[in-house]
């Protein structure tokens, strides 16, 4: 697929990406943090899938040629990584969103929180 080790990768953005949830997240009231951590754990794992298939479409494209025949001429079809980056960055969304509610619900106003969803889907 890429140059690039995969697992090294993977463990690499997992962290940075965990490192950067905690720090977010880190005015959750401690039991719901601690109730909420592998959800964290799961947004930081999401999130790095998610940036490998990004390297791996900019380099191949969201498309393929396909063909069930060598008797038929290939059409283009979307490429399985197009349609597992979608759902990785649909799944990374709503648990960030599920976050950022119980987050807001947690303090009085969301300029108290100062989490924009915005940037942290970034």
């Amino acid at each position: 697929m890429m140059k690039m080790d995969r697992e090294e990768f993977l463990k690499k953005q997992e962290k940075k990406e965990l490192t950067k949830l905690n720090k977010v997240f880190k005015e959750l009231d401690k039991n719901l943090l601690t109730a909420n951590k592998a959800l964290i754990e799961q947004a930081a794992r999401i999130k790095a899938l998610q940036d490998w298939l990004w390297l791996d479409l900019k380099q191949n494209g969201n498309t393929e040629l396909f063909t069930q025949s060598e008797k038929t001429p290939p059409y283009e079809r979307e490429r399985a990584t197009a349609k597992h980056y979608a759902t990785y960055s649909k799944l990374y969304t709503s648990i960030v969103k599920q976050l950022v509610d119980l987050l807001e619900k947690t303090t009085s106003t969301t300029e108290e929180t100062g989490v924009n969803i915005e940037e942290l889907l970034k």
